[in-house]
């Protein structure tokens, strides 16, 4: 079969390539070990690409892969009476994440997660599940980015439960122990997320701490959310970016 890369298109990749390798920190003895076990880079090398370039999956691939933490449009609108416009159905099926990204989710414990049909607040998530909201005397509502910050109609890719070992951090030093590929996600990120898997799959989620967000606080801080305990609703406060506690822990959403 004819190669399907033009000259360009090959000197990319091969660009790429020689990055990676040159990046590597490699260094002579490594080189070796890596050039002796030429078949097993071979086939390591052969599979990324296959994988990295294989068509954006259909449903059944990825709830095939993520079972119970895939959770399209079509689900949310049956479960929740919530309706999408058909424009908006077919956005969502053609621009599904990569076949890596779908088995990156599944290996590091994230669910997928449709938007709603219109760009959420918190505080309009709050007004729609008020149910799976515990209610809350703090001043959380005061905040401006309750208001501002929203949750998108595309796809989000959350971690279902907390880092594990980020308690007794500031909020820099948690957000340094995500990787390049991760952030905080906002309050309505985060409450959307936990509020549909507990009306969709019937499970509570952050059980045991809260976690922050990537939205800010009425005062040199951010908005965290957790101990969702059953039917007793998911909690909201404000914390100070440098307060360290053992049950203020870090999550994160991977990047688009």
């Amino acid at each position: 079969m004819a190669n399907p890369m033009n000259q360009e298109d090959r000197n990319e990749v091969l660009r790429l390539m020689m990055l990676v390798l040159n990046q590597s920190g490699l260094d002579e003895e490594g080189f070796q070990r890596l050039r002796s076990r030429g078949s097993e880079l071979y086939d390591l090398v052969s599979s990324g690409i296959r994988l990295l370039s294989a068509p954006t999956p259909d449903y059944q691939t990825v709830k095939k892969i993520l079972g119970r933490d895939f959770i399209p449009p079509e689900v949310i609108s049956q479960k929740t009476g919530l309706e999408y416009q058909e424009k908006q159905l077919e956005t969502f099926r053609l621009s599904t994440p990569s076949l890596y990204v779908v088995k990156w989710c599944r290996d590091h414990g994230f669910m997928l997660v449709a938007g709603p049909s219109v760009s959420m607040s918190l505080m309009q998530i709050h007004v729609l599940m008020r149910n799976r909201f515990k209610r809350d005397e703090s001043n959380v509502f005061n905040a401006p980015s309750i208001y501002h910050d929203l949750v998108q109609t595309s796809w989000l890719m959350l971690r279902k439960e907390p880092i594990v070992g980020s308690g007794q951090m500031t909020a820099g030093a948690q957000r340094a122990v995500l990787s390049e590929h991760e952030r905080f996600p906002n309050a309505a990120e985060l409450a959307w997320g936990i509020a549909l898997y507990r009306s969709i799959r019937g499970r509570c989620l952050y059980r045991r701490g809260y976690v922050r967000t990537s939205s800010e606080s009425t005062y040199m801080g951010e908005v965290c959310i957790g101990y969702y305990l059953d039917d007793d609703g998911m909690r909201l406060k404000e914390e100070l970016s440098a307060s360290t506690f053992d049950d203020l822990l870090a999550t994160s959403c991977r990047k688009t």
